[in-house]
């Protein structure tokens, strides 16, 4: 008995080993992260668009980071053409700008992106598939014009805390 209890123990010593994995590696997310690389990817394709990207490190959400692509990737392109579009009958220098800020307050992360294009009512730069997904995050979406020109779309995240408070 003896025998097996000392090979059992080596056994289970071995065979028990914690095995750590990260199984919410992605919750709760830099929202930040994600919105660098689709900026990056974005401001690649379109190299006559200026960027101005604000917003400081460590605002994280608890959403899915696929989701939160297939929410802010539409979005960040469409800034990026309209900005890049035909800038209207300015007889002036056309200013291609996009700027994304993300910002934290004490009950939500917002992203805002702003565009120096052309103003576009609300329909025309939120499709069905982003509203989607906003839902899926329990986002809200809106879209204003900018006071120089363009469109600014914000998403605001509710932090998970204040999900909980208003339910």
């Amino acid at each position: 008995m003896t025998l097996h209890a000392g090979r059992d123990a080596h056994r289970s010593s071995i065979d028990v080993e914690p095995r750590i994995l990260p199984l919410v590696a992605a919750r709760p997310n830099s929202l930040r992260t994600v919105v660098d690389a689709l900026v990056g990817r974005q401001s690649a394709a379109h190299a006559a668009v200026r960027v101005g990207l604000d917003g400081g490190e460590g605002h994280e959400i608890d959403a899915d980071p696929a989701v939160v692509r297939d929410l802010l990737e539409p979005l960040v392109a469409a800034a990026f053409a309209n900005a890049a579009g035909p800038t209207g009958t300015s007889d002036g220098p056309s200013l291609r700008e996009v700027d994304v800020a993300v910002v934290a307050t004490t009950d939500a992360v917002e992203v805002e992106i702003a565009d120096s294009g052309p103003d576009q009512p609300g329909t025309a730069r939120i499709p069905q598939d982003v509203r989607d997904a906003a839902a899926r995050c329990g986002a809200e979406l809106t879209v204003s014009p900018c006071a120089t020109g363009g469109t600014a779309v914000t998403v605001r995240f509710p932090r998970r805390g204040a999900r909980r408070q208003a339910a």
